[in-house]
């Protein structure tokens, strides 16, 4: 009688671990036209932030593309910026001190990670102009972004930006 319990205790618990137990699901697959849909939409908003910053008049403007709160980080050639209060004090000097920015496209792409998630990166050769008119030389700057749908709107979650070190 013993052994018969000991048995149907080890079944109920072998059923209930097999009841209970969730196999991880993958993200929802998506369509050729989800995807394409979903990268219109990115290159959109990245295409609005780069014409903004580029005009470099209108910063409330150009940081509203990014998420809000502490978990929204920025590094700038290795220096690391957490949350919007750090990002907004390194960005509005830099805007305010500069007549514009022209840029011209190496190496831009997007990459569709989940319907509400999407990385791009973008290279580009850059000559920033001064409030003097005067402008520097041309510098390649590199960029990648982690974009996020939230309340229907993409937003910039993770960031990065670096031009290269000459000394390596």
């Amino acid at each position: 009688m013993k052994g018969l319990i000991t048995v149907l205790a080890v079944l109920v618990v072998v059923g209930l671990a097999f009841f209970l137990y969730r196999t991880p699901t993958a993200p929802p697959e998506m369509t050729e036209a989800e995807i394409a849909q979903i990268e219109a939409e990115v290159e959109a908003a990245t295409n609005e932030w780069w014409a903004v910053w580029s005009a470099g008049e209108d910063y409330d403007r150009f940081v509203a593309i990014y998420a809000d709160g502490p978990d929204v980080h920025w590094i700038s050639d290795g220096v690391p910026y957490f949350g919007r209060a750090e990002m907004d004090a390194n960005f509005r000097p830099a805007m305010e001190n500069m007549q514009g920015q022209e840029n011209t496209r190496v190496e831009w792409r997007t990459i569709v990670i989940a319907p509400d998630v999407a990385y791009t990166v973008r290279i580009n050769d850059i000559v920033q102009t001064d409030l003097a008119g005067i402008s520097g030389p041309t510098v390649r700057y590199a960029e990648t972004l982690v974009w996020v749908r939230r309340d229907g709107e993409w937003k910039v979650l993770f960031g990065h930006g670096s031009t290269p070190n000459e000394s390596m």
